[in-house]
């Protein structure tokens, strides 16, 4: 299986540069002209959070739209630049609820026997990441519904010290101790990409 991993497109709408200075709209653009170029197409597309910057629909619009002309599955998780519910609303195709209104993603039955788990990992106004009891209680059921398979783990916030003090303030800051240890159990985690 082939799988392309996006991240932190922070797409801004009509024009509007990041920090004055950066077109992120061009820049996804271009990205998705880049995925419709390759020669050998992935199976599905991962997006590790922050779509846009602003979280507005019409962010989440232009995301989907790019990424529905190409023609491949995507499953989305929320970064820290994102909100919920206007991401529920313009991309209910490329995303996943749970019951208690996270949204996570669940992907079973690959060719190759692979599931794939995405972790929402948003405190939403904050940069910071966490792991709350409901998240990790989702995620404890969807590794014991592939016991003895491989998984691989998407999520925005990485569950480790990365070294980079910035990005180290701004990373997992509650619940990684519960990952490592619902990982640790199943035993076939292949992955935890962020």
């Amino acid at each position: 299986m082939l799988i392309a991993q996006i991240s932190d497109t922070h797409v801004l709408a009509g024009g509007r540069l990041l920090a004055g200075r950066f077109d992120t709209g061009a820049a996804f653009a271009r990205l998705v002209e880049s995925l419709e170029r390759l020669t050998t197409k992935p199976d599905l597309i991962l997006f590790s959070g922050d779509l846009g910057e602003d979280a507005t629909e019409e962010e989440y619009r232009i995301v989907g739209e790019g990424l529905r002309g190409l023609g491949l599955p995507v499953l989305a998780v929320p970064g820290n630049h994102d909100a919920r519910a206007p991401m529920r609303a313009a991309l209910p195709d490329m995303v996943q609820i749970t019951d208690e209104g996270h949204i996570c993603a669940f992907r079973d039955g690959t060719p190759d026997g692979l599931a794939i788990i995405g972790l929402d990992t948003l405190v939403e106004g904050r940069p910071h990441g966490e792991l709350c009891q409901d998240r990790l209680a989702w995620l404890s059921a969807r590794l014991d519904d592939c016991a003895g398979r491989p998984v691989l783990i998407f999520m925005h916030h990485p569950p480790m010290v990365t070294g980079l003090r910035d990005m180290d303030s701004m990373g997992l800051l509650r619940g990684g101790e519960a990952l490592a240890a619902l990982v640790a159990a199943h035993g076939e985690v292949q992955a935890i990409l962020c």
